[in-house]
C-alpha cells in the first residue's frame, strides 16, 4: 500500500529511489545502541557510503540525494506537527550527498548525527534518502536546496543500490 515500507529482503535485497515519484529509501540501524553502552571509546567520525548499481539507457543517477529523520511509519519526519512542515534533516554536516562519479558513490558525513543518536538527544527511528532538486538564489546567485517544496524537473533521475553497497562507516578510539 501507499506510504507502507517494502524491505530491501522483499525487493531482492535492493533499494530504489527515483526523483519526484515518492520512492525513497530508509535505512535503519537497530544494534545501533548497543554501542551506547562502550564507554571505553569515542567517535571520530561516521559516513554513510551508498555504491548506486548502474541505470538502464534513458536514467541518470541523480546528482544530489538529501537525508532526512525518519518517523516510525516511513515518513520524513516534519518540523512541525500540523500542516507541511519542512523536512528535519541530520543535524550537522550531513544534510546532503553529491554523486561521485570517479568512485561511484555518494558519501553523507553523519558524525553528529550518530553522536546524537548515542547521546540520546536524537531518536534513533532511521534515516530516509531521496534525491533532491537544487534551486539557484535569483538574489545571491548561491544554490540551495529546493526545502520541502514540490519541484518537478524534465530529467528523471534515479537510483538502485544493493543492500550490501550500502554502508555504515564508523572510525572511532
Amino acid at each position: 500500500k501507499a506510504g507502507d515500507g517494502l524491505p530491501a529482503k522483499d525487493a531482492n535485497n535492493e533499494a530504489y529511489l527515483q526523483l519526484g515519484t515518492g520512492v525513497a529509501i530508509k535505512v535503519q540501524f537497530p544494534s545501533l545502541l548497543s554501542l551506547k553502552n562502550r564507554k571505553d571509546i569515542a567517535f571520530n567520525k561516521a559516513e554513510l557510503v551508498l555504491e548506486p548499481k548502474a541505470n538502464p539507457a534513458g536514467y541518470t543517477v541523480p546528482t544530489d540525494l538529501i537525508l532526512t529523520e525518519a518517523t516510525k511509519s516511513y515518513r520524513p519526519l516534519r518540523t512541525t506537527t500540523t500542516g507541511e512542515g519542512n523536512f528535519a534533516f541530520l543535524t550537522g554536516e550531513g544534510t546532503t550527498a553529491s554523486y561521485v562519479s570517479k568512485s561511484n558513490l555518494f558519501t553523507f558525513n553523519v558524525t553528529s548525527s550518530l553522536q546524537n543518536i548515542l547521546a540520546g538527544r536524537l531518536s534513533n527511528n532511521g534515516w530516509i534518502i531521496t534525491p533532491t532538486l537544487f534551486v539557484v538564489n535569483s538574489t545571491t546567485g548561491a544554490r540551495q536546496v529546493a526545502l520541502g517544496k514540490s519541484v518537478l524537473a524534465q530529467e528523471v533521475t534515479r537510483a538502485i543500490f544493493d543492500k550490501s553497497k550500502i554502508k555504515l562507516k564508523v572510525y572511532y578510539t
